[in-house]
């Protein structure tokens, strides 16, 4: 039996998106429509939040994974284990990894074209020390109906999470442990973009306690003239 992985689901809901925006850096490698790197977060469309399709391939799932690891390594973003895949659904599945380089990957794998894009945030970019910590990794534009945003929290939980008084979807996807604690992702779906800042009730080792999250100043996505824009405050 192979070592288990670091990066752990933390529920059965697979899944991807159809675009993505980076924080920090990404590429596009293989066939289908062209992409571009930025070292900014970029709006992107993705998938919305759903559970597994059954969208044919021609590829296996595990044959995916391999062809990602493969073009994560040949982009300097080596896995230090095993990928996992956050999301499926229309025929594009989003996957999360730590490398060997102590960043922290995501990338999505477009079953139809067999393209991918690859993007990756590196320690510095991410909270550091030891104290509990909430922080944005990735925001897209899913379809005309929804928002996304994958957000991380360090050695505490996110039980709910709000713009203003307005509460947002919110999915524990996986868990990464940290030197001391676990860092955790999480997806969070709204029928609009938003920027400013996000209320979050968490849950940290000494009890239960009221955390901030400042999102960045073009966290708003892509704006395709259907999306609201709301100022969370």
């Amino acid at each position: 039996m192979g070592k288990t992985s670091p990066l752990r689901l933390a529920s059965a809901t697979a899944a991807t998106a159809l675009a993505l925006a980076c924080l920090v850096s990404c590429t596009a490698t293989g066939a289908g429509p062209t992409s571009t790197t930025t070292s900014a977060a970029t709006a992107a469309s993705t998938a919305p939040a759903a559970a597994l399709d059954a969208t044919a391939t021609t590829a296996s799932a595990l044959d995916i994974e391999l062809i990602m690891r493969d073009r994560a390594k040949s982009g300097g973003h080596t896995a230090s284990e095993e990928l996992k895949l956050i999301r499926h659904t229309l025929g594009t599945r989003w996957f999360l990894w730590p490398t060997t380089a102590g960043e922290t990957c995501w990338g999505r794998y477009h079953d139809a074209y067999g393209s991918s894009e690859i993007g990756c945030a590196k320690p510095e970019d991410l909270p550091t020390g030891t104290a509990p910590a909430l922080g944005a990794l990735v925001s897209a534009i899913v379809t005309e109906h929804e928002w996304v945003l994958v957000l991380l929290a360090d050695r505490e939980e996110i039980g709910a999470l709000r713009c203003g008084d307005v509460p947002l979807g919110l999915e524990k996807v996986a868990e990464l442990p940290l030197a001391e604690g676990l860092r955790t992702f999480y997806l969070v779906t709204s029928p609009w973009s938003m920027q400013g800042t996000l209320h979050a009730d968490v849950t940290r080792a000494d009890g239960p306690a009221a955390a901030l999250l400042t999102l960045p100043g073009d966290a708003r996505a892509w704006d395709n003239g259907v999306f609201t824009n709301w100022q969370c405050a």
